[in-house]
């Protein structure tokens, strides 16, 4: 049963979502509303195709579009026991649930989490070092933009709290990638600040956040 869910006004200020096409916005959005409360779905195209756009798209387009935001780690296409699965990646970060319902979608494999961080890692390595490929420039010295690495660790997919040491590992490599991207233009609109901006809050820095207190004095 869909449920109705949320969605910050900083999603439209996070540099994550800037590089989405609209129709992978709009699919990552309709998905979690039919999403249960651990962010966790069927992955099955012909009934996501229902779901979102019964008249207009096929489930051969909507396969796509879920594939391009696997590459963009806005979800994770897993299977287990034969199984097909998404998992929405930063659920907590993007819903607070008081009560929470009970997957009953088996979560994601660490050694899934882990080959794509992996991945992503190495992509951003190669990145740093002036490599050309799809996620690069091609010219040496130029900005890359490179796949933004996850914000936790393999045994927290979806979120986890402060005490997690390899967290605090995977934000720390997510803030070096951060700082390594172009930087954007900052809106016009008082008290939004897009770049540099917390992990948590994009665009909407919170005066408790250490990390939104750190980066406006940096900025």
């Amino acid at each position: 049963m869909p449920k109705i869910r949320t969605v910050k006004p900083s999603f439209f200020m996070s540099r994550a979502v800037k590089k989405l096409t609209d129709e992978q916005k709009l699919v990552w959005l309709g998905l979690w509303p039919n999403a249960d409360d651990e962010g966790r779905m069927l992955d099955e195209p012909e009934i996501i195709a229902g779901q979102l756009w019964a008249l207009s798209k096929s489930a051969v387009k909507i396969d796509r579009i879920l594939d391009g935001l696997d590459d963009a780690d806005r979800i994770i296409r897993y299977e287990v026991a034969g199984e097909r699965f998404i998992q929405v990646t930063g659920w907590h970060e993007h819903q607070k649930i008081t009560r929470v319902a009970t997957s009953l979608i088996p979560q994601c494999p660490g050694d899934v989490i882990a080959a794509r961080q992996q991945r992503r890692s190495s992509v951003a390595a190669v990145s740093r070092h002036g490599g050309k490929g799809k996620e690069g420039k091609g010219k040496e010295g130029e900005a890359l933009d490179s796949a933004e690495p996850p914000l936790f660790c393999p045994n927290h997919p979806t979120g986890s709290d402060r005490s997690c040491g390899p967290c605090a590992d995977a934000r720390r490599l997510h803030d070096q990638w951060q700082r390594q991207q172009k930087p954007v233009e900052k809106p016009t609109v008082p008290g939004i600040i897009t770049d540099p901006d917390c992990d948590v809050h994009l665009g909407y820095p919170k005066r408790d956040c250490p990390r939104c207190a750190e980066e406006a004095v940096a900025s």
